[in-house]
C-alpha cells in the first residue's frame, strides 16, 4: 500500500492489480460523518464509481474515533 495527497494505492483481495482510491472519497466520507453522524457503504458507492467502499470502510475503521457496524454497514462516530 502507498499513500499520498492524491489518494491510496492498495492491493485488492483478488490481488490481480493494485487499486487506486482517490482522496476525495475519504474527504466525502469524513465530511458526512461530521455533518450527519454516519455514512453507509452504499452511499460511498453512490458517490464513487471506483467501487472501493470495502477498502474505504476498512481504512476508516482503524480511526479510533470511528466505528463500523450494522446492516447496512455504516461508518459512524463511536458512542453514537
Amino acid at each position: 500500500m502507498s499513500v499520498d495527497w492524491a489518494g491510496l494505492k492498495r492491493i485488492t483481495s483478488s490481488a490481480k492489480k493494485p487499486q487506486f482510491i482517490k482522496i476525495e472519497i475519504f474527504r466525502l466520507a469524513i465530511e458526512r460523518v461530521l455533518r450527519d453522524g454516519a455514512i453507509t457503504r452504499e452511499e460511498i458507492n453512490q458517490h464513487y464509481t471506483g467501487r472501493a467502499s470495502s477498502g474505504i470502510t476498512l481504512i476508516l475503521a482503524q480511526v479510533p474515533l470511528l466505528e463500523v457496524g450494522g446492516r447496512p454497514q455504516t461508518i459512524r462516530w463511536k458512542g453514537r
